[in-house]
């Protein structure tokens, strides 16, 4: 693996981390995990899991 790519990595994680910390820090992190969790599913299971209207 390149040293580029291993950078690159290690400043997505680094920012990850920075985040992480302040999402706790502000105490937000319980909202932004239900979001994060609703986001997912949302990529996941398409319109498949959608409620009739």
């Amino acid at each position: 693996m390149s040293d580029e790519r291993v950078d690159s990595r290690r400043s997505a994680g680094a920012e990850a981390v920075l985040k992480l910390r302040a999402l706790l820090a502000n105490g937000d992190f319980d909202r932004y995990w239900t979001y994060h969790l609703g986001q997912e599913h949302q990529r996941n299971h398409p319109a498949r899991y959608q409620l009739a209207a």
